[in-house]
C-alpha cells in the first residue's frame, strides 16, 4: 500500500487531439480575427459602462421626479384654507394660529390657577403662617422639632381655608 508513490514522476504532457481531417481557413478570415480589437474583457467593459449610464439617467429621472412631488406636496400643504381664496391665511398659519390661541388660553389658565392658590395658602403674605413656618425651619435646619409653634399655626390656618 504505501509502497506506490501517489504521484507518478513522470512530467505529464498535455493532451493534443489532431483532426483527421484537415481544416484549411482562408487568409482573409485569419487577417479579420487578428484584426478584431474587441475581446471578453473590452465587451464587458462596454457592457457596464451603457449599464452605468442607463443607471445614472434612470437615478437623475427619480430624483427629479421625487424633487418635483416634494414641491407639489409643500405647495399643496401652503394653499389657503378656504375654497374661494378669499382667506389669505395659509392652512399651515391657520393651524399655528389655533395652536398658539389654545396655548394662550392654557397659560393664562395657569396663571389665574396660581394667583389663587397664593391667595389661598397665604403665599403673597410676608408675616403670614408659612412664611413664619419657612424661616423657622430654614434656621432650625435638621431639626424641625424647635419649630412645632409654627407648625402648629400653620396646620390651624389651612383648616380655616
Amino acid at each position: 500500500m504505501g509502497a506506490q508513490a501517489s504521484k507518478s514522476t513522470d512530467p505529464v504532457a498535455p493532451t493534443l487531439f489532431t483532426p483527421q481531417s484537415k481544416i484549411e481557413f482562408s487568409q482573409a478570415l485569419l487577417s479579420q480575427l487578428e484584426d478584431v480589437s474587441e475581446m471578453d474583457y473590452s465587451r464587458k467593459e462596454y457592457a457596464e459602462k451603457c449599464i452605468e449610464q442607463k443607471i445614472s439617467s434612470r437615478l437623475s429621472e427619480l430624483e427629479v421626479e421625487t424633487l418635483r412631488k416634494f414641491k407639489d406636496t409643500l405647495n399643496d400643504s401652503m394653499q389657503t384654507d378656504s375654497d374661494d381664496g378669499s382667506n389669505k391665511n395659509t392652512a399651515c398659519t391657520g393651524k399655528l394660529n389655533e395652536k398658539l390661541t389654545d396655548l394662550s388660553q392654557k397659560l393664562e389658565a395657569f396663571k389665574k390657577l396660581e394667583e389663587d392658590k397664593k391667595q389661598k395658602f397665604g403665599l403673597e403674605e410676608k408675616e403670614g403662617p408659612r412664611a413664619k413656618l419657612t424661616e423657622c425651619l430654614i434656621k432650625n435646619k435638621g431639626k424641625p422639632l424647635n419649630c412645632v409653634d409654627e407648625i402648629a399655626a400653620f396646620k390651624e390656618f389651612m383648616d380655616s381655608k
